[in-house]
């Protein structure tokens, strides 16, 4: 397994993600994931966050030879063992759910029902639609495809994030999308406040 871990950003780094990113990288060499052969860190800075998120994913295909890559946006705060815990479940995107920063912050994810998804939920689930701030994919899922745009802010259903559109296209081609619900109450999406489950909970 060759890992890249992917990090877009608008320019500036939160704190505490890049505590974060620190203490996961010290875990992956304190306890390297079974089969990790190698590891390493794209970053871009841009306002286009879709030509990011795309030239992240040919980087880790034509310059690394990835085999997965872990998204991590740059304000995003999560455990140390967030890697490992989504490798256990060798799926082909698996991720965690966060509160949207905007509005009533409620689920960045929804359910197969395109129902936001309840900060009491648990375990493992199926997801229409997972955000990028926290998630692993397989390099698969891109289908090859690296000579046009993986990431747009529009597809069929109209206009959406460029997250959103991927889940869409990543769904309509066979692939499978998934929701760690309790990974997902130990990470934090950082704005002027921090947000956590509590928040969804609020909203519902």
């Amino acid at each position: 397994m060759r890992l890249v871990i992917a990090m877009p950003s608008y320019g500036a780094v939160a704190v505490d993600c890049a505590r974060s990113l620190a203490m996961l990288l010290f875990a992956i060499g304190h306890e390297p994931p079974e089969g990790l052969e190698w590891v390493g860190i794209e970053t871009q800075s841009s306002s286009n966050l879709p030509e990011l998120r795309h030239n992240l994913a040919v980087n880790a295909l034509k310059k690394h030879n990835a085999t997965h890559i872990l998204w991590v946006d740059s304000d995003m705060a999560f455990p140390r063992d967030s890697l490992h815990r989504l490798l256990a479940h060798d799926l082909e995107i698996v991720g965690a759910n966060y509160p949207r920063r905007q509005g009533q912050h409620i689920s960045a994810a929804t359910d197969l029902n395109r129902q936001p998804f309840k900060a009491s939920s648990t375990g493992l689930e199926e997801a229409g639609v997972i955000g990028f701030g926290l998630l692993l994919t397989r390099i698969e899922v891109f289908d090859g495809e690296y000579d046009m745009p993986l990431f747009a802010h529009h597809d069929e259903h109209g206009y959406c994030t460029e997250d959103v559109a991927f889940c869409h296209k990543a769904r309509a081609r066979g692939h499978q999308i998934w929701v760690d619900h309790d990974l997902s109450r130990e990470v934090r999406h950082i704005g002027t406040i921090s947000l956590g489950h509590e928040h969804m909970e609020q909203a519902q």
